[in-house]
């Protein structure tokens, strides 16, 4: 069995579809749009950052500073060229000015 609903409010519109082991959530707002399964994962997109929750308390958290994150390296910088990446057992800082092994 699978239920459709979509619901419009004043400032926002929602759409529901809940089936057999599960349901997601889509609610579009005048200033983000979330996505939401039933287990409580959600993706927030706004007007200048995207948040990723698991719904078991990780989040991560793309803002106007810039984060990478890959299967070997972690790095975070912002537009005025400070940086962080951590590589392996490896943290350099605003490439290579500090670098601890």
């Amino acid at each position: 069995v699978e239920v459709q609903k979509l619901t419009v409010g004043e400032d926002h519109i929602k759409f529901s579809n809940e089936a057999q082991g599960g349901s997601t959530e889509i609610e579009m707002a005048t200033d983000n749009v979330v996505i939401r399964t039933g287990n409580g994962q959600t993706i927030t997109v706004g007007s200048d950052s995207i948040m990723i929750d698991n719904g078991s308390g990780c989040t991560a958290e793309l803002a106007s500073s810039g984060i990478t994150i890959s299967g070997t390296q972690v790095e975070i910088s912002n537009s005025a060229g400070a940086s962080i990446t951590l590589n392996g057992p490896t943290v350099s800082i605003n490439n290579g000015a500090l670098e601890v092994t």
